[in-house]
C-alpha cells in the first residue's frame, strides 16, 4: 500500500488493529508516498493518490473527499 503521510496517520491508522485482528494472516508493506511512480514496477497492489483518476492502466475509483 501506499497512501500520504496525512491519510495512514488520519484514516488508516486508527482501523488498523481491526483489520489485523480480522485478518492475522494478511501481510501489509504500508509505504508513505506522495509520488506517482510507476506503481506496478514497485510492487504495490493498492495506493492512494489525490487526482481525478486519470491513470493510464491503473484501476481507480473515488474513495473519499479530501478534507483538511
Amino acid at each position: 500500500m501506499s497512501f500520504s503521510a496525512s491519510f495512514i496517520q488520519l484514516w488508516l491508522m486508527p482501523r488498523l488493529a481491526n483489520f489485523k485482528d480480522r485478518y492475522p494472516d494478511v501481510p501489509l508493506r504500508i509505504e508513505i508516498s506522495s509520488r506517482d511512480d510507476n506503481l506496478m514496477e514497485e510492487d504495490i497492489h493498492l495506493s492512494g493518490r489525490l487526482g481525478k483518476g486519470d491513470w493510464p492502466s491503473l484501476q481507480s475509483w473515488h474513495f473519499v473527499d479530501e478534507e483538511i
